[in-house]
């Protein structure tokens, strides 16, 4: 992983487990401070899929150097986007008729994981690009080639693993976005910064209430910078290093299919909270780091509880579609007090233990 700076932007370099090509994620404060030179070079047959609930002034700031350049119909409008079989379907009958050799996805990561699975099955892959325009999609969803369908009630049931040529961001994006979605993607921020402790936690929590509105968002543009550098990293890797992402979203995932609409920064928030209870109780993190992580999620605004109403056997059997459960156990990714490791927990002990540990956390509420 190479990371440059240039006077008004920064750019990562990285090569991904498997691949022969180096892959690129940049980042711009401005729209007109991001290197757009690569939309000259854009082929004619190039098909733009955008999140059509993008704010106007976004929408077409992002657009009009490939207005200027593309056919009307090579540009199209996703009014809601789902990740759903049917608006996969869409975007191949689409793609059937302009043939396009390369994909560019512009939205959140809902718009982005549709966009490149879809273009990563058409004609047995399709190059894609993306401009992440939500802080979720451009710290976590753009880097690692994941993608995918929801299916039968499971996230990301249905997905390949394609890396985009290149990611281009600008944190004028974040400045339209509503303050629950902005603060949502601070829940993967504060992932990180509990899977790697250091810098990361003591600058998170000296700053939060200064950039945890999207007034003062390019206040945040050296964490996501930071956030970038380091899952480019675990991206070249392989094993656990990558797993180590999918802390908090054994129940976080869970979660967002019990709860239709809620957002996935805020599930993961809950999930990292009871996950982290789970790596104390098994002795493998301790109280203290656990403690601070929860501090950190609630002086952003997100939540640490599991919803009233939720049942914790509910919780468990929409689990038990997610792909860390083996049929008999689950497997729970938490940090420890050396990195981060597994925690097995056989199906029937788990409601009892969520139970436990929702009593448990909620009695060291500070």
């Amino acid at each position: 992983m190479v990371l440059t700076r240039f006077s008004r932007a920064v750019s990562i370099e990285y090569l991904p487990a498997g691949e022969r090509a180096p892959r690129r994620w940049d980042l711009a404060p401005r729209f007109g401070d991001s290197d757009l030179s690569w939309v000259a070079d854009a082929s004619p047959r190039t098909l733009i899929a955008y999140d059509g609930r993008l704010p106007r002034r976004v929408a077409e700031s992002i657009l009009t150097p490939f207005r200027e350049l593309l056919p009307d119909e090579n540009i199209i409008q996703i009014e809601h986007p789902k990740k759903s079989l049917l608006q996969a379907r869409r975007l191949w009958s689409i793609m059937m008729g302009i043939k396009p050799e390369c994909v560019v996805a512009i939205g959140g990561g809902t718009t982005t994981d549709l966009v490149s699975f879809a273009a990563s099955c058409f004609n047995r892959g399709t190059p894609t690009i993306l401009i992440p325009t939500t802080l979720l999609a451009i710290v976590d969803a753009s880097i690692g080639g994941k993608n995918g369908l929801d299916y039968q009630r499971c996230k990301n049931a249905i997905g390949t693993i394609s890396h985009p040529m290149r990611v281009s961001s600008s944190m004028e994006a974040l400045e339209t976005l509503p303050c629950g979605e902005y603060r949502s993607g601070f829940g993967e921020i504060i992932k990180f910064a509990a899977l790697f402790p250091g810098k990361l936690m003591d600058r998170l929590t000296s700053i939060a209430l200064d950039i945890s509105n999207p007034d003062n968002c390019q206040d945040a543009f050296e964490l996501v910078t930071e956030c970038a550098a380091i899952k480019s990293e675990l991206v070249e890797g392989t094993g656990l290093g990558r797993e180590c992402m999918l802390y908090g979203h054994n129940i976080g995932h869970a979660l967002e299919v019990i709860r239709k609409g809620s957002r996935h920064g805020e599930c993961v928030a809950i999930g990292m909270a009871f996950e982290g209870a789970l790596a104390v109780k098994a002795g493998v993190l301790s109280e203290q780091r656990w403690v601070e992580q929860r501090h950190l999620l609630r002086s952003f605004g997100l939540p640490i509880d599991i919803p009233r109403g939720v049942r914790m056997t509910t919780l468990v059997h929409a689990m038990k579609r997610y792909r860390l459960f083996d049929g008999t156990e689950f497997t729970f990714i938490v940090p420890c007090d050396k990195g981060f490791t597994r925690v097995l927990v056989p199906e029937d002990q788990l409601p009892g233990l969520l139970t436990e540990l929702d009593r448990w956390a909620r009695s060291r509420r500070g």
